[in-house]
């Protein structure tokens, strides 16, 4: 039984205790009876509120870190250089590529690929038989 649930029935049964005193003509003691469960109840839900905005912030946290990770940015950019294989390129970037084209002519095999982020910024990169050749991008950050 989750402990939340007992301290439910904790200070419901308070609030009860107040009632009886109140009906057997104890006024005072039904007032601290009721009063207790009633501070009881509220702090329970604000705990419980605390705890499920905690996990929301924590998941939304998450979200933004794993939507960052994969954003293409001007430093990633920077850092990709010729020669690399596409498997480099995509461990920087954090995701792999859209497959733009493809074309296998003399012995060269030519691969374009492109990442794109959500405000249309992007990046494109030609690899010839699995090196990097040329890349370029437009309005990254």
């Amino acid at each position: 039984m989750p402990t939340q649930y007992l301290r439910y029935g904790v200070y419901i049964a308070l609030m009860a205790l107040g009632v009886v005193a109140y009906l057997r003509g104890k006024k005072i003691s039904a007032v601290i009876a009721c009063l207790l469960g009633l501070v009881g109840l509220v702090g329970v839900f604000v705990v419980n509120y605390d705890n499920e905005t905690d996990k929301l912030i924590a998941q939304t946290d998450k979200l933004i870190a794993q939507i960052e990770a994969e954003r293409v940015t001007m430093q990633k950019y920077s850092r990709i250089q010729e020669r690399m294989t596409y498997e480099q390129v995509q461990s920087i970037i954090g995701h792999p590529g859209e497959e733009l084209s493809r074309t296998n002519i003399a012995g060269y095999r030519t691969v374009m690929y492109s990442w794109t982020n959500s405000n249309g910024s992007n990046m494109n990169a030609m690899f010839q038989n699995g090196r990097l050749v040329s890349k370029a991008q437009f309005g990254l950050l």
